[in-house]
């Protein structure tokens, strides 16, 4: 509460930590997080494992979910493209490469093996195994599936560990 000249205001952020006293902790790890290293990830993006941060600073990453083995470098925005209907929000795929100061905008899907230059803006989705490039983001070349190394494939059900 707010106690201004003997009147007592309720704020809205008062009404919130009541409700749920982790948002405190949530709220208070955010903020070093985004000054601290100048990167913002709200905590409803889905991250896959061995997610790499490339020289940090300038990074919003306002996707839906981001696979395995992606490499994001600095300056890059992930989020929502407010073009008619509905709050779309970009899905990264597996061993995706993003450049700096790259922009992938809406409900774009970016397939696994994918290679986004330098300074790109993508505004519509990405097959796989695909280089893209410029503004707005096109093909420029394909890439060869490349085999999954054994240690980051998923542990198969039958083999246990001693």
């Amino acid at each position: 509460m707010l106690s201004i000249g003997g009147i007592t205001y309720v704020t809205a952020w008062n009404q919130a930590l009541a409700a749920n006293p982790t948002q405190l902790g949530y709220n208070a790890a955010d903020v070093a997080t985004r000054l601290g290293v100048g990167i913002e990830l709200p905590y409803v993006v889905v991250l896959g494992r061995r997610l790499r941060i490339w020289h940090h600073g300038g990074i919003f990453i306002g996707a839906r979910s981001i696979g395995d083995d992606v490499h994001i470098r600095h300056n890059t925005t992930m989020g929502v493209l407010h073009r008619g209907e509905g709050d779309y929000k970009p899905v990264i795929g597996n061993r995706v490469d993003v450049g700096p100061g790259v922009a992938i905008l809406g409900g774009v899907e970016v397939g696994d093996d994918v290679v986004i230059g330098a300074n790109s803006v993508v505004v519509k989705s990405v097959p796989a195994h695909t280089t893209v490039f410029g503004v707005p983001a096109r093909p420029v070349s394909l890439i060869a599936a490349r085999p999954v190394p054994e240690a980051a494939r998923e542990p198969r059900a039958d083999t246990t560990a001693p």
